[in-house]
C-alpha cells in the first residue's frame, strides 16, 4: 500500500534547520548506507532546485515591478 510505504519513508527522514543560519540538516535512517545516501542526496537536490526556482521567480517579479515603476515615473521606456 502506498500510504504505508509513505509513512515508513517519512519516519526514516529527519530534516531540521540550524539556528541562526541558512543551513539545514538532513538525516535518513536505513539499513542500507547506499539507500540512505541516495535518499539524502535526492532530498538535497530537490531542495536546491526548489530554492533556485523560488529565487529566480522572486527576481523575475522584482525586475518586472521595478521596470513598471521606472516606466510609470517616466524614467525608462518599456
Amino acid at each position: 500500500n502506498f500510504n504505508i510505504f509513505t509513512k515508513r519513508l517519512k519516519s526514516q527522514i529527519s530534516v531540521s534547520s540550524d539556528r541562526n543560519t541558512d543551513a539545514i540538516t538532513v538525516s535518513v535512517n536505513s539499513y542500507s548506507p547506499s539507500e540512505a545516501a541516495l535518499l539524502t542526496n535526492t532530498l538535497i537536490d530537490v531542495y536546491i532546485n526548489r530554492d533556485l526556482e523560488w529565487v529566480t521567480g522572486e527576481m523575475s517579479h522584482l525586475k518586472t515591478f521595478l521596470a513598471s515603476q521606472l516606466s510609470y515615473q517616466g524614467l525608462v521606456r518599456c
